[in-house]
């Protein structure tokens, strides 16, 4: 399965400081910004979902945004063939899981060595230290050859990102079988089977069997609806599209516009 799913939400009803908090974290990261722009909805059962128009999830972001607001935030998905999930509560990660560990680790290690930038790993998270320890390891080595390769990861780091499903129990719909969404973080399940098991499982808007409802490209066009994964992809509100009632649009510019000068010798 090659398609990429990044779904994130933030436990909060308050849309204006929601945009506030986006806009100052992105302008004093010391993480580069890939993207563009991001889409946050209506919020739903106290829920707003963001759309980030990147093909990697920003961890950092979510994580940060549960500090400021005092809230959880929740993020899933596939990405490059890996399930994977994070629960931020109050700026700390209190669960995460990862399909496959190392290959997270030799994805960004391989990323690390090509561009040489520190600044784009998140040490909050273990495989971000792995990587980082890995990484001066092989400069010090003064080896040629990329530091990709079947290291054994931590036992530490494996423990990390093991689905822990009691501390995500509380975001899932009432009278879940447990049992029927532990059976998807077993080896060799299909991530495709996986993320829509654990979609279904999930007390979260604008997924599975949500719509949305949006004008249509022309005055005189019907309404256009929108439902399941397609609400929250960047792809289907591409500049210049209508959105629903009560969402709206991040521009970069937002955060760009006073970011801080770097300092001196950087």
């Amino acid at each position: 399965m090659n398609d990429i799913y990044n779904f994130a939400f933030i436990q909060t009803k308050d849309t204006f400081n929601l945009e506030a908090s986006i806009v100052l974290i992105n302008r004093t990261r010391q993480h580069p910004v890939d993207y563009k722009r991001i889409i946050y909805t209506a919020p739903r059962r106290n829920w707003t979902a963001l759309i980030i128009d990147s093909a990697e999830p920003d961890h950092y972001l979510l994580r940060s945004l549960s500090s400021r607001l005092q809230t959880q935030a929740f993020e899933f998905g596939i990405n490059d063939g890996r399930l994977y999930f994070r629960l931020h509560k109050e700026g700390r990660t209190d669960s995460a899981y990862e399909t496959d560990v190392m290959h997270l680790v030799n994805q960004k290690l391989r990323m690390l060595f090509n561009t040489g930038d520190v600044k784009r790993l998140d040490l909050a998270e273990p495989a971000g230290r792995l990587v980082m320890r890995r990484y001066h390891e092989h400069q010090r080595s003064r080896s040629w050859t990329h530091p990709i390769s079947m290291q054994t990861i931590p036992a530490t780091v494996e423990v990390y990102y093991d689905a822990k499903l009691e501390q995500i129990q509380h975001l899932l719909m009432p009278h879940t079988k447990l049992e029927h969404v532990q059976e998807i973080f077993q080896p060799g399940f299909s991530t495709a089977v996986a993320l829509e098991r654990l979609s279904n499982a999930l007390a979260m808007p604008y997924i599975t069997a949500d719509t949305v409802e949006t004008a249509g490209l022309k005055p005189d066009d019907p309404p256009r609806i929108v439902k399941g994964y397609d609400i929250l992809r960047p792809s289907t509100w591409p500049e210049g599209s209508h959105l629903p009632t009560g969402w709206d649009i991040i521009l970069a510019e937002s955060w760009e516009s006073q970011r801080p000068p770097p300092a001196a010798g950087a």
